[in-house]
């Protein structure tokens, strides 16, 4: 990632060590810069961070978005494509996504 590449946040669950399911987009930004830095979250977990400006949006279900995402080749399987962190998607599924979740659309400019 640089600066300028967008960023669309898909979370599977309303909490990440609870079963409870979200399976929404829920949040987009923009690589502000290119730092790179760690912070420790605690218990040993020291993740690596961006910098990001993100926009004000709604969350949005991927539900009703997965035949129409060609980043997804198995419809049946759909979630497959998250298991392995980060990837990159082709613009037109990051517009199908982001004109869901983003009222201004020209915040996405």
């Amino acid at each position: 990632m640089h600066t300028g590449d967008w960023v669309i946040f898909y979370s599977p669950k309303l909490e990440y060590d609870k079963p409870e399911k979200l399976q929404c987009f829920t949040a987009i930004g923009k690589i502000a810069d290119e730092n790179i830095y760690q912070t420790d979250m605690g218990g040993g977990f020291v993740p690596f961070r961006r910098n990001v400006t993100f926009l004000p949006v709604q969350d949005v279900s991927i539900l009703p978005l997965i035949e129409d995402l060609t980043f997804i080749k198995d419809k049946t399987h759909w979630g497959a494509p998250f298991r392995f962190g980060t990837l990159q998607i082709p613009e037109e599924d990051f517009r199908l996504i982001a004109s869901s979740m983003v009222e201004d659309q020209r915040l996405l400019e």
